[in-house]
């Protein structure tokens, strides 16, 4: 059996960024409908050269240049450095091997819209929120430069009202600097759990917390169910179906029990016991997973398993961004009441020294 972990792909060079959740549902959409109708992949791939996302036609290129060389589809796919999700190549590996292009695609592409779904719901719901913040910053940026300007009429005496110790253009670049750090900071987070970067002892406090850990729980379980039904379905066989779907969970806390999953397989071990003996995954799960089994149809019960913890994901994705538009609102109503106490203290002091002259 060859590990997906080490399937050889040949050289393997950047061809463009990564395609995006929505054009990559797209083209999953042709790509089903084409297989389906019997085109040529070669003719496929000349016509995503010709219309298809322009930061991806030179990966589309490579993958007509290859197929027609006689290269395999995944092969391909894999060459392009990191353009397509790993989990695209891989099932489509298995659709080669079962012949099932035109479900594989089609399936991949629902799965795909079901993650831009969750993502879209939860941009919306924390953009008013977030226009919010963007304006207290500029707020207190636009007030760090006039009291700069203040300080310059005032005969030098720093005038600093926010207490920042920041105050003119300098004080305006060290702030914004500041600000740009921390949401640097924040990006590269939400991008390492994008890229499956996330080690499994942060995993592991991240699932124990309240929201954020109902939240990657349900969405890993949801992708794991799929691929495993997915895998089955394509005619993969048991190892390689496991192995697969705990690599598509992107959390390394599940991903590295594979040895201890496929040893169970191995001795002919069902899933359920196989993700049992990891002592890692809930025993809801495990107890719909068995269920499937015992009904004797695998994948299809998988299929039901996978909506099942789909709509847990859409739930656990509607608290997360609840908790994050209340946090982020509750950050800005703060820091506009300091900046309010700040000013009307800052106030009475003038008054204070002025009656004091006189």
């Amino acid at each position: 059996m060859t590990d997906l972990r080490h399937t050889p792909v040949g050289r393997s060079q950047r061809l463009g960024p990564r395609i995006g959740l929505r054009p990559l549902v797209y083209l999953l959409r042709r790509l089903a409908s084409a297989y389906r109708a019997g085109v040529a992949p070669r003719t496929i791939w000349a016509m995503e050269v010709q219309g298809g996302p322009a930061g991806q036609r030179a990966a589309f290129r490579e993958i007509g240049r290859r197929v027609a060389d006689g290269d395999a589809l995944s092969e391909s796919l894999r060459a392009c450095g990191g353009v397509f999700p790993s989990l695209v190549s891989d099932m489509v590996e298995l659709g080669e091997q079962t012949g099932k292009m035109d479900t594989v695609f089609t399936r991949l592409a629902d799965h795909y819209e079901h993650m831009s779904e969750l993502r879209r719901n939860f941009l919306l719901g924390i953009l008013w929120p977030a226009i919010q913040f963007v304006f207290a910053v500029l707020l207190v940026g636009f007030l760090i430069w006039i009291f700069g300007w203040i300080t310059e009429r005032n005969e030098g005496e720093m005038v600093d009202p926010l207490g920042f110790g920041l105050v003119g253009t300098r004080g305006l670049a060290i702030y914004f600097g500041g600000i740009g750090f921390l949401v640097a900071n924040v990006l590269l987070v939400a991008l390492a759990f994008k890229q499956g970067w996330v080690g499994a002892p942060i995993a592991r406090v991240l699932l124990s917390l309240p929201v954020i850990g109902k939240w990657l729980r349900m969405n890993a379980l949801a992708r794991m169910a799929w691929t495993l039904s997915l895998a089955l379905e394509s005619g993969s066989d048991a190892r390689r179906a496991l192995r697969l779907s705990l690599r598509s969970t992107q959390l390394a806390y599940y991903d590295e029990t594979a040895n201890t999953a496929d040893a169970v397989i191995l001795r002919g071990g069902e899933f359920h016991e196989a993700l049992r003996a990891t002592g890692r995954f809930p025993d809801d799960f495990l107890m719909a997973l068995e269920s499937a089994e015992h009904a004797g149809a695998v994948a299809e019960s998988l299929d039901v398993v996978s909506r099942d913890y789909s709509e847990r994901a859409r739930t656990a994705n509607k608290l997360l961004t609840t908790a994050a538009t209340l946090g982020i609102g509750a950050m800005v109503a703060l820091f506009v009441i300091f900046l309010i106490f700040r000013l009307f203290f800052f106030y009475l002091g003038m008054l204070e020294d002025a009656l004091k002259g006189l």
